[in-house]
């Protein structure tokens, strides 16, 4: 869902504080692709970014790849649901 926004961000016409909300965003989706590569052991790049620096573009696409080989579709739209564990019944 982040990735859809940030590729709407990107391509929208200007507005006022899209760069600075852009980069801000991007930052925060790098940090989830880190988080994300190291739950799933996916090879990170070399040098990872402080908090509010992006990763490079070029960077940033074998990560992604990386997170799909691994079975992570991160352009997969938000599918609103937070857990997938089952709820606790009554005992039978």
């Amino acid at each position: 869902m982040r990735r859809r926004r940030l590729d709407v961000y990107r391509n929208s016409p200007p507005w006022p504080g899209k760069d600075r909300t852009l980069g801000f965003e991007r930052a925060r989706y790098d940090q989830w692709l880190l988080v994300a590569a190291h739950m799933l052991e996916v090879p990170l790049p070399d040098e990872e970014p402080g908090p509010a620096q992006p990763l490079p573009p070029e960077v940033r696409a074998v990560l992604e790849d990386r997170l799909a080989q691994a079975g992570l579709d991160v352009f997969a739209p938000h599918s609103g649901m937070v857990a997938s564990a089952p709820r606790p019944g009554p005992a039978q």
